[in-house]
């Protein structure tokens, strides 16, 4: 048969295409040919088609058919019969066929001609139809569509093997990934360090410090020593992991498919929507940092509350319902330069959802509100009585612990507390050197002097290990 059509068909110069099946081709054509039903009429119907060996067909073709017969019930033959021609309807309504030049030998005339695999008129060629039809649904060949002024038809390509590359990485946009990425890798590294800090400062002065001060390395540590832009690409991060969906290329004999992970129903997969969730609370910690002005002595009530509620009811939206992928098949070509390049389009994979995202912005914001909320009509606030000192933070300020850490007015501050806000305490004989990151700054304090105010404090020891807050 000539082949004017194909990936690799030359247009001035014509070849023939010889049909050499595979078994998985022929058992798929058996299957949808019903050949096991009145096996030797079929079979002698569908070897009509072949010229070069015929009395091979028939014997291989009765042979497929008795193993059908033997390891397939009537009734699963009969669902192949009634899903085949159902298949066989809608590739007939489309018209898909075999199109080739016919020379009348008397007349000496060409003419055009074009038939339907499935053509109702040629049962013979239902057989090869289906050949063609695994070809088409496995990718080996293409129905492509030609519209011309007299009419439409759709040919069958000749058929191409399959070629596996790689994707080129000069066409993947993941410059903003590769960014981001190492953004949050530098904020992780520097709370890492901070932690650390904390911990040094902790030994060194003998424990003497307010243990639940330490749990605000994010909140606290997080605004002074990374910032607040910083933290706020990592919340972005998470949102966008979060509202994405998984999907990978797979391949499956000669067909690449694309599928979902394995992983997405396992353990490791729920514990890092956990793990992800976890990182929406940044939001709600940026948000309080920057109302703290308006919620001052609620901040400590509600922001960590609030950050607990966002956690979870991020994860159990995450498991409740997951972001799904959506594709599209639409393949529309233009040509961009005749006989040389074909622009075409497949269709359109989208993993991203914008609504999740703005869902998951609204759901942290929002609960921050209804519990501030909350606290502010239900609860009274405790007012400070410690005088305001630059040397803390905003967050120090509001969500650090006072109680047994003021003395005449001044608040004492361990040294791990103020390493979290910024301040790198050096004692160095009878003087602490502090350095203030937050304003570059270094203040000195003699260790008598915090020694003398503070010796009848009940809790003298450990304010005698802290530095006040005196600016």
């Amino acid at each position: 048969m000539a082949s004017f059509l194909g990936a690799k068909a030359a247009c001035p110069t014509g070849y023939d295409e010889w049909l050499f099946v595979v078994a998985p081709q022929v058992l798929f054509a058996t299957a949808a040919a019903s050949l096991a039903f009145n096996t030797t009429t079929s079979v002698a119907l569908a070897c009509q088609a072949e010229i070069v060996a015929p009395l091979s067909c028939v014997a291989s073709l009765t042979s497929l058919a008795g193993f059908f017969t033997k390891h397939f019930t009537t009734d699963t033959l009969a669902a192949f019969e009634e899903r085949a021609a159902a298949v066989q309807g809608e590739v007939a309504a489309l018209g898909a066929g075999v199109t080739q030049y016919t020379l009348t030998l008397a007349s000496r005339t060409v003419s055009f001609f074009h038939q339907s695999i499935f053509a109702p008129t040629d049962p013979a060629m239902h057989f090869v139809g289906w050949i063609f039809a695994y070809d088409w649904a496995t990718g080996a060949r293409e129905v492509v569509s030609v519209e011309g002024d007299v009419g439409t038809f759709a040919v069958v390509s000749t058929s191409v093997a399959a070629t596996t590359f790689s994707a080129s990485p000069y066409e993947l946009p993941t410059n903003v990934a590769v960014y981001f990425r190492v953004l949050c890798q530098y904020v992780s590294t520097v709370l890492l360090f901070v932690a650390a800090t904390v911990v040094v400062y902790s030994f060194v002065n003998g424990f003497k410090s307010e243990g639940s001060n330490l749990l605000k390395v994010n909140r606290v540590g997080g605004m002074v020593w990374v910032g607040r832009p910083l933290l706020f690409l990592r919340s972005v991060t998470a949102l966008c992991i979060m509202s994405t969906a998984t999907l990978e290329t797979t391949a499956v004999g000669r067909l690449t498919l694309a599928t979902t992970s394995d992983a997405s129903a396992g353990v490791n997969d729920g514990i890092s929507k956990v793990l992800v969730a976890g990182e929406l609370c940044w939001l709600v910690y940026i948000a309080a940092d920057y109302c703290m002005v308006v919620t001052q002595e609620y901040t400590a009530s509600y922001s960590s509350k609030a950050a607990i509620l966002v956690w979870a009811l991020a994860a159990l939206l995450s498991f409740a319902a997951p972001v799904t992928h959506n594709a599209s098949l639409d393949r529309r070509c233009e040509v961009a330069v005749v006989d040389y390049e074909l622009v075409c389009r497949s269709g359109i994979v989208t993993i991203g959802s914008k609504t999740r995202f703005l869902q998951l912005v609204a759901l942290a914001l929002g609960t921050s509100v209804v519990v501030y909320a909350h606290d502010r009509l239900r609860y009274k606030p405790v007012l400070p009585t410690e005088r305001p000192s630059y040397l803390l933070s905003c967050g120090a300020r509001y969500l650090f612990a006072r109680q047994g850490w003021i003395h005449g007015g001044v608040y004492y501050i361990d040294y791990a507390s103020a390493a979290l806000t910024g301040l790198l305490v050096f004692p160095y004989r009878r003087t602490a050197y502090v350095f203030d990151i937050k304003t570059w700054r270094t203040l000195s304090l003699c260790q008598e002097t915090i020694e003398a105010k503070t010796q009848f404090h009940p809790m003298s020891r450990r304010l005698a290990a802290a530095i006040p807050c005196i600016e």
